[in-house]
């Protein structure tokens, strides 16, 4: 189960993939995965190389045309499934850090949320997510990038 199905459901994204596509400036958001999902990956696609920063590891992406994409990106979507990382799973959304604070940014990019949503405060951002959230900044923050480009900031954790 997809933790923002309330905001995405699987359809959504099957046909449009753009979050697996990366332009040559945003190779700084690269997925990162922990050392169990590394190790699984691996088992999946052996092609997937990583790069370690501390104790997580950020895949390295593939060139494609004048993009990069993810090596798990097939026809029918992410060989990964319900296996993707955190960084995956909470796309549209980004966990990050601004002035000492976490914060939950949206992403300009999503197709969906951005027709969905034209209002971006009502959003509806749930506990559970929240909850997952917590647990990566306390486990990895190292997972956690600088807010670094201009996003609408959904939630400030206190």
């Amino acid at each position: 189960a997809n933790m923002l199905e309330n905001i995405l459901t699987s359809q959504d994204c099957v046909t449009c993939k753009r979050c697996c596509k990366f332009e040559p400036d945003e190779l700084i958001d690269a997925p990162t995965f922990t050392v169990e999902e590394m190790e699984y990956s691996k088992r999946i696609n052996d092609r997937a190389t990583f790069t370690a920063i501390g104790n997580i590891y950020q895949i390295n992406l593939e060139r494609w045309k004048e993009k990069y994409i993810c090596p798990f990106l097939i026809e029918t979507g992410c060989q990964l499934g319900d296996m993707r990382p955190f960084d995956c799973k909470s796309w549209p959304f980004y966990l990050m850090k601004k002035q000492g604070n976490y914060i939950i940014a949206l992403s300009q990019d999503c197709p969906v949320v951005l027709k969905k949503y034209l209002n971006y405060h009502t959003v509806d951002i749930q506990q559970e997510f929240i909850s997952q959230c917590y647990e990566i900044i306390s486990k990895y923050p190292e997972m956690i990038t600088e807010y670094n480009r201009e996003m609408p900031i959904l939630y400030v954790f206190d």
